[in-house]
């Protein structure tokens, strides 16, 4: 049985683009472990490896628009791997914004479908911020 039809090093790097999450989120929650960066660090960027292919992950981080966002969370890591876990996780939180926050509307859908805290994601004004923030650019 197939899963969504992917071949196998998409599953294996969304397995572990998942597995980098998570240990970002063990990190936080065990006061922020510098080993436990380092792995989510390490296996969300082979994940995307293996999910998209080098070639596309290189031009993702390249690209002009995402430059600043590169060179900020590739610094975050920099200093984590230098001893300052929380600010290097703060630096990488702000660089994966950057990079990612073009696919802020394309997460609004979901969210508002969420029960508890998805009528509050309703309004007019939260989607029009998030709107307003992804088309801003590479700079906030």
């Amino acid at each position: 049985m197939q899963l969504l039809s992917m071949d196998d090093n998409k599953k294996i790097g969304l397995g572990l683009v998942i597995l980098g999450l998570s240990c970002y989120l063990l990190g936080i929650i065990l006061f922020f472990d510098r080993a436990l960066f380092l792995i989510a660090n390490l296996s969300f960027l082979i994940g995307m490896y293996m999910f998209i292919g080098l070639k596309q992950t290189i031009a993702f981080f390249s690209k002009k628009t995402n430059f600043k966002g590169s060179l900020v969370y590739f610094g975050g890591f920099a200093i984590i791997v230098f001893g300052f876990s929380f600010i290097g996780f703060c630096i990488q939180m702000y660089g994966l914004f950057l990079l990612f926050k073009t696919f802020l509307p394309l997460l609004y859908d979901p969210i508002c479908r969420i029960p508890i805290i998805g009528k509050y994601f309703r309004s007019d004004a939260v989607k029009n911020t998030i709107n307003n923030i992804a088309q801003k650019g590479p700079s906030v």
